[in-house]
């Protein structure tokens, strides 16, 4: 027992104050990490060191791996460790060094007239024994650190693929509800009037094609001496129930014509079929004249997308269906000044 406990004492491995870091040939600073000094029983201390580098291995990055370095020093002389490093690494960079075992450097040792040289010799038996033993334990630390980096790759890996399956049946759940809602409302559509930012006339409607809400704002009217009205409006839609208007409309400048005043219509439309006919078939116009216009992108000018005659029937906007002259005129002069506004 006491023999057993003597030779462990011997064998100790000594853990010493080092530098942190030197400097390679370019300049750069190279950390070295878990400095050993480890007597050899001859005189001299065998260190053994580890420079730090960023090594990828089997796709996992290994941040605290390590490239091991050994070399000999006489005894208790530490304060040599940070010139040995910075000779040795000025001659030959990082890369050669080997990324599995130890790499042995050579030796310092006292001549004959007390001067220290350097000797670049293989190791000898005594101090290989000591190396590949300090390599079966770098070995496992290594694959110890990789297995860790990997599980823990593995792990975020699994909690990512979890994150974005949440992410998915949300975006389902949310796409579900959506469209619920949308049907909702194309159920129980209605068109009503709005006022706009300014207080003028607009008006709010469902899309009977799709389920979003238009806003129609911005508008103008325009009579002839038959009755028949014309209007030109800005139109977008919207699937939000409740939003904030700012300042001028954003949207599709459209124009069409009605067999009547248009707020005459939607007041009377619940009481009256004929005027409700009108106002559903205007409604169907402007839910597929708006869709119509996001599919095709780059809508510039005033789109003329035609009118309701007094029987809700869609007709377009010329003389042959009973729209006077001085609306198409009017429709053409507002086209005409729209592109020369937006050419300039």
């Amino acid at each position: 027992m006491g023999l057993f406990n003597r030779k462990k004492k011997e064998t100790q491995k000594e853990f010493v104050r080092m530098p942190d870091y030197v400097r390679d040939k370019n300049g750069n600073f190279i950390n070295l990490l878990n400095i050993k000094v480890i007597p050899t029983g001859r005189g001299t201390d065998l260190y053994t060191v580890e420079t730090f580098e960023n090594k990828k291995i089997d796709d996992v990055i290994l941040f605290d791996y390590t490239s091991p370095i050994a070399f000999e020093l006489p005894s208790n002389r530490p304060d040599l460790v940070g010139t040995i490093m910075s000779m040795y690494l000025e001659h030959r960079s990082t890369e050669q060094l080997s990324e599995m075992s130890y790499t042995y450097i050579g030796d310092i040792r006292k001549g004959e007239d007390d001067k220290l040289y350097y000797f670049n010799e293989p190791p000898t038996p005594e101090t290989a024994q000591i190396i590949n033993a300090e390599e079966k334990v770098f070995q496992q630390n290594r694959a110890q650190a990789i297995d860790r980096m990997k599980r823990a790759q593995l792990q975020r890996e699994k909690s990512d693929f979890f994150d974005r399956i949440k992410v998915d049946q949300y975006m389902q759940k949310r796409a579900q509800l959506d469209y619920k809602e949308r049907q909702d409302r194309i159920n129980n559509s209605y068109f009503k009037y709005q006022n706009d930012f300014y207080g003028k006339e607009g008006y709010d409607a469902i899309n009977l094609e799709s389920g979003y809400i238009m806003l129609i704002r911005n508008m103008k009217k325009y009579k002839d001496t038959s009755g028949r009205y014309l209007y030109t409006a800005s139109i977008r839609q919207t699937n939000e129930e409740t939003y904030t208007e700012y300042g001028e409309p954003m949207g599709y400048d459209i124009a069409f014509t009605t067999p009547s005043r248009l707020s005459d219509l939607v007041a009377s439309k619940d009481n009256n079929s004929n005027s409700n006919r009108i106002v559903k078939s205007l409604q169907m116009l402007l839910s597929k004249s708006v869709d119509s216009l996001e599919k095709t992108q780059n809508v510039n000018g005033l789109i003329d997308i035609g009118g309701i005659d007094i029987n809700g029937s869609v007709i377009e906007n010329s003389q042959r269906y009973g729209v006077s002259n001085a609306l198409v005129s009017q429709i053409n002069k507002l086209g005409a000044k729209k592109l020369d506004f937006l050419e300039r």
